[in-house]
């Protein structure tokens, strides 16, 4: 039997013992299935035909970009650190990091950029591996307002999961 599966967002609440429950944002793409906690009072939109989710806060400019794509995962940091210039314009290397999620690790990488209005910005970008190739998230922000969104960046990390959809289905 085929399975055809579309990008798909839904909420769950989920009840997490001695807290207060959470709203679990679930993402369902093909074989792959991943979930996060968004940050309180942040605005979620899923851009279904990029497939992506674009995160951001209510009260400043700045925010996550989550987007699935069905590239491979690089091999390398190197690799990683190659395609940017591809991406983003005036690149500057600030940082390479193993990046951590709840579903395990992955490759980050943190730099300056011109961004489209011509703005000096920051991106924290990670990309971790999925049944079907690879999710990316990418923190970005003034360069000047950065640093506000760490605290962010790590809980929504630490709230991010990714697993096989087919290995859920019985």
């Amino acid at each position: 039997m085929l399975h055809v599966f579309a990008f798909e967002f839904t909420s769950v609440r989920e009840e997490i013992p001695e807290s207060n429950p959470v709203t679990r944002q679930l993402v369902t793409d093909g074989r792959t299935k991943f979930s996060f906690i968004a940050p309180a009072g942040w605005e979620i939109r899923a851009d279904n035909s990029s497939r992506k989710m674009i995160l951001q806060p209510t009260t400043s400019t700045g925010g996550f970009i989550v987007r699935l794509s069905t590239n491979s995962v690089p091999a390398s940091a190197a690799l990683l650190r190659s395609s940017l210039a591809d991406r983003f314009q005036n690149v500057v290397i600030l940082d390479e990091f193993g990046a951590a999620s709840g579903s395990g690790p992955g490759l980050g990488i943190e730099f300056l950029h011109v961004a489209n209005s011509n703005v000096p910005a920051t991106t924290r970008l990670a990309v971790f591996g999925t049944p079907e190739g690879l999710v990316e998230i990418a923190l970005t922000g003034s360069a000047r307002d950065f640093e506000k969104f760490r605290p962010a960046w790590t809980s929504f990390m630490n709230s991010f999961r990714v697993e096989s959809r087919t290995a859920q289905r019985k």
